[in-house]
């Protein structure tokens, strides 16, 4: 493993700050400044967190949370989907999240329990699948909202499931649908801001996640996106790191460096065995950890583990 002194005590710390070993899951958010944490549980951090750390070979705690996950609040038995979020045991959000039901796909069907994954995907394509566009919608609530990262996870849940076929068919519809070939760059609509349904961004992660789960389908093209954003403004040259994303309705840039974003980033670029990623990973590290708290600095459970994950590979 990779920088494995350094992930090591990146996950005890996590573990010791977020992890609630009663209720086998991982809280939100821990706070530097103030030391608080946001007991918030959502089944996309949860996935995520599940499948990061099976990905390091900690597949036991990685069990533990799918297994609380399942007997948890967030899962509805009946519709055989997960709700977004819950806290102190009470729903905050009902509404059931693509990206979160197709990371739950994907670990349920590594850890085994393909049977549970096939139920899920069958409620997700009753609920999301948008026949016309051959794309999967962003949630129960926002089922018109084509979103790019819904529908990559949606492939790797499927890729896992065996389903080889649909897979390749998915991920047709996907560039398609949003790769603009000027720019040789995927854009995408914004699931959480105001105008979702009118702007189009860039998103550096989207883009990546492309080339981490379509290069053996597409290598070509995932070079080809992958070099064209190490010369667009998505990239910080002076820091190393990628930059949230840009707007093209107005060429906003977003500066933000995000580690969640810039961990999915090196994935990509590993991926695709792009030389960059020897900068970044050093960038990530260098401008993005905390040596003193032993964390990245945003301090989400999944962004922590989603680069310990990178760092590994």
């Amino acid at each position: 493993m990779k920088n494995k002194e350094l992930i090591i005590k990146t996950l005890e710390s996590l573990n010791n700050r977020l992890f609630d070993k009663k209720e086998g899951f991982y809280n939100l958010h821990y706070n530097i400044k103030t030391r608080k944490i946001d007991k918030l549980r959502t089944t996309f951090v949860e996935a995520h967190c599940a499948h990061c750390l099976f990905e390091l070979g900690y597949k036991k705690q990685a069990k533990e949370i799918v297994e609380s996950l399942i007997e948890s609040k967030l899962y509805d038995k009946k519709k055989k989907l997960f709700r977004f979020s819950f806290k102190e045991n009470k729903i905050v959000n009902a509404d059931k999240n693509g990206c979160s039901n197709f990371l739950m796909m994907t670990i349920l069907s590594k850890l085994g329990y393909k049977k549970q994954a096939k139920e899920i995907l069958k409620s997700a394509k009753e609920t999301f699948f948008n026949k016309r566009e051959g794309l999967f919608g962003r949630s129960s609530r926002d089922k018109n909202l084509l979103v790019m990262q819904t529908n990559l996870w949606a492939v790797k849940a499927l890729e896992n499931l065996d389903m080889k076929k649909e897979s390749r068919i998915l991920l047709k519809n996907i560039i398609n649908r949003f790769y603009d070939p000027s720019l040789e760059i995927f854009s995408s609509s914004s699931s959480t801001q105001k105008g979702k349904y009118s702007h189009r961004f860039i998103f550096c992660d989207d883009n990546f996640l492309f080339c981490y789960i379509a290069s053996k389908y597409f290598p070509k093209m995932c070079k080809i996106v992958s070099k064209s954003l190490l010369k667009s403004r998505l990239l910080d040259k002076k820091t190393g790191l990628f930059n949230r994303s840009v707007r093209l309705n107005d060429n906003l840039l977003n500066t933000d460096k995000s580690v969640y974003k810039n961990a999915i980033c090196l994935i990509g670029l590993k991926a695709v065995k792009n030389a960059y990623h020897k900068r970044l990973e050093k960038a990530i590290i260098n401008k993005l950890y905390n040596k003193k708290e032993k964390l990245f600095w945003e301090c989400f459970a999944d962004s922590n583990l989603l680069a310990c994950w990178a760092l590994s590979r």
